[in-house]
């Protein structure tokens, strides 16, 4: 799978680095630049740009000046038709990518169905002015739902829960738990195939009466380590919570307790790695965000 080539990084893009209104002035600035001189008026509010083009005249057969109008709305639309079609050609190929080296789908699209989600709850409150966002996304999660079977999941769930079993903290939203997962995956933390997104959230944030779990891809000081650089994001994330939820597990499949916890814990101190400062670099930036 290509991950360069995610299926959702344009909506990702837009939901997370803008409203609505910081898009449009970025847009509208950005072709104001590349029209120079041809600008006549611009109507910030409305989103609408008058200026000078070169168009083929058939009578005259020859090329003549005249006022046009670009639209930022109407621009915008096009551009989210377009974005829809690719992400559903490129969730097909990665697909078709999974099918071919023998293995099941099913995981990746679920953790798409899931970041559909969030990006949706994004387009709700950031783009409830444009509509045309949130149909997109909700085009794409229907076609997950008819042509894989991926089950729509519902929008209504709020976004901090009381019954947090770590005590995660009212302003850690969960797209940063999102964005959290996938540096996790990213450092072979976790394995997506084998913790799926949801699940990685429900523990985290969750008490949720089934056996959800979390399996580590990495030795159990890494491990370790992992769990010390997400800490301030909780309440109650020690290694003696950890062992009460009997909800992660090394990546031997062995369940983790607080003794194997402060064995890894000490032997960590005793041999820092460079995969170690990775991990501490990709956190703390994380953090610095909040």
């Amino acid at each position: 799978m290509n991950k360069n080539n995610h299926p959702l990084s344009y909506f990702k893009s837009i939901l997370e680095e803008h409203s609505l209104e910081s898009l449009k002035n970025k847009t509208i600035q950005d072709f104001e630049l590349s029209r120079g001189s041809d600008i006549k008026t611009v109507d910030l509010e409305k989103g609408i740009v008058k200026y000078i083009a070169v168009f083929y005249d058939p009578i005259k057969d020859d090329r003549v000046e005249a006022l046009a109008t670009y639209n930022f709305y109407n621009e915008f639309g096009l551009i989210l038709k377009t974005k829809e079609k690719e992400a559903i050609l490129n969730l097909d190929g990665i697909v078709n990518e999974f099918t071919k080296e023998g293995h099941s789908p099913i995981g990746y699209l679920n953790n798409i169905n899931q970041e559909l989600l969030f990006l949706m709850k994004k387009a709700e409150k950031k783009f409830s002015a444009y509509p045309k966002t949130l149909e997109s996304l909700e085009k794409i999660s229907s076609y997950l739902s008819e042509r894989y079977g991926i089950k729509v999941l519902p929008r209504d769930k709020k976004e901090s829960n009381v019954n947090s079993f770590f005590g995660i903290k009212p302003e850690i939203k969960l797209s940063l738990i999102e964005q959290l997962y996938n540096i996790a995956e990213e450092l072979q933390i976790i394995n997506y195939e084998v913790v799926e997104l949801n699940t990685f959230i429900e523990v985290l944030t969750e008490n949720p009466k089934d056996d959800s779990s979390i399996r580590f891809n990495c030795n159990n000081q890494l491990a370790v380590h992992f769990i010390k650089c997400i800490q301030p994001l909780f309440f109650n994330f020690n290694f003696s919570q950890i062992d009460k939820s009997k909800r992660f597990y090394s990546k031997q499949g062995t369940l983790l307790k607080q003794t194997n916890l402060d064995v890894a814990d000490s032997q960590l101190k005793k041999k820092p790695s460079e995969k170690i400062q990775q991990i501490s670099l990709a956190i703390n930036s994380l953090l610095e965000s909040i």
